[in-house]
């Protein structure tokens, strides 16, 4: 098949061809296929690849370095009159993706585009979402309202560290979530004999949401304190459910340095646990967090390709990562079709719509 323009078929200039064996190729109609453009930003190019392989197309990479280090952003083909979709991860090196996020916002929104989505399949400063000390910002908000100020219409995310964070501008923000690709994965290791477990008390809503898409009623909860002094440094206080004798899966959203999953593993083992596996939306595995989690109880991660992750971690055999990219192009199509993003929520049978 001939290379296509990105938004663009070129065998008929109407309407996109798409792969028989996508969801997408249902999911976008006729009349809207002409008016979109999908670009990316370098953090996390072969997501944009396992998109583009979806759709069927070319998503082509707005920016590179200028030699003093500065980002250069140029589209490369025109946007005038369309809806542009900017995929962007926050990691690694977040503040270059921040700027690089805005410059390519900004020239979209120069070059006359109809309408600009940011797709962060990881929102870079999710975790300071409030004023919880003096003297220090809101960063997330600095992010959304940066977004919005250059000409973003609409925030899509992937698993929002606090869902509040929607609200700090005005307009559309999506937030889906990654168990639309996790669950059927889960699913492979566990049965609704499971108990599914949240490493710190601010977690049980994700765990009553899993709970509920694995059919079962059992939780715990391993609680922590943490000295905002110390960075991430956590101490787990104990479990909170019983887990002797069980299989547990432990949920969380983000894993940096994992010391927070290894210490609540660890109390669980004690606890009793026969055994845990993880899974967690976003995996920066920052520092010695595979050392970490090999010396751990835990016997398996599944998390996502949210961030672009190393070699290491994906030769890793206790690493299982599982592309969002399908429930990334569904949410294009149905932004761009009109139609609702609901339907990309799993129902209480764990089953996709």
């Amino acid at each position: 098949m001939p290379e296509r323009k990105i938004g663009i078929c070129p065998q008929t200039e109407l309407t996109c061809t798409f792969r028989k064996d996508t969801r997408a190729c249902r999911e976008l109609d006729f009349e809207y296929c002409k008016d979109f453009a999908v670009i990316t930003g370098s953090a996390n190019k072969p997501l944009a690849q396992e998109i583009a392989y979806i759709l069927d197309a070319i998503i082509p990479t707005a920016t590179n370095m200028f030699p003093d280090g500065e980002t250069n952003v140029k589209i490369p083909e025109s946007v005038r009159g369309k809806n542009v979709y900017i995929i962007q991860s926050g990691q690694p090196n977040p503040n270059d993706r921040v700027i690089e996020t805005a410059l390519m916002v900004d020239a979209a929104d120069r070059a006359s585009a109809k309408e600009i989505t940011v797709i962060f399949s990881y929102f870079p400063y999710s975790r300071k979402d409030r004023k919880d000390e003096s003297r220090v910002p809101i960063s997330a908000a600095v992010m959304a309202k940066t977004l919005k100020n250059c000409g973003a219409k609409r925030i899509l995310t992937i698993d929002l560290h606090a869902e509040q964070e929607q609200g700090f501008v005005d307009g559309p923000w999506d937030n889906l979530y990654s168990s639309y690709v996790l669950i059927p994965k889960i699913k492979e290791y566990v049965d609704n004999s499971v108990v599914v477990a949240s490493p710190d008390a601010g977690g049980v809503p994700r765990v009553n949401f899993y709970a509920k898409m694995l059919r079962t009623t059992d939780i715990a909860v391993v609680p922590k304190i943490r000295n905002p002094q110390e960075g991430n440094v956590a101490t787990s206080l104990g479990v909170l459910g019983n887990v002797k004798d069980r299989n547990v899966l432990l949920v969380d959203d983000i894993i940096d340095s994992a010391g927070t999953l290894v210490k609540a593993a660890v109390k669980l083992k004690t606890a009793g646990a026969r055994s845990i596996i993880v899974a967690a939306p976003h995996a920066l595995f920052s520092g010695k967090a595979l050392e970490n989690i090999a010396n751990s109880p835990i016997e398996k991660i599944l998390t996502t390709n949210s961030i672009e992750q190393k070699e290491k971690v994906l030769e890793n055999p206790l690493v299982e990562v599982v592309s969002i990219a399908p429930l990334i192009t569904s949410a294009i199509c149905r932004v761009q079709s009109a139609r609702s993003l609901d339907q990309l929520i799993i129902d209480t049978n764990g089953k996709n719509h």
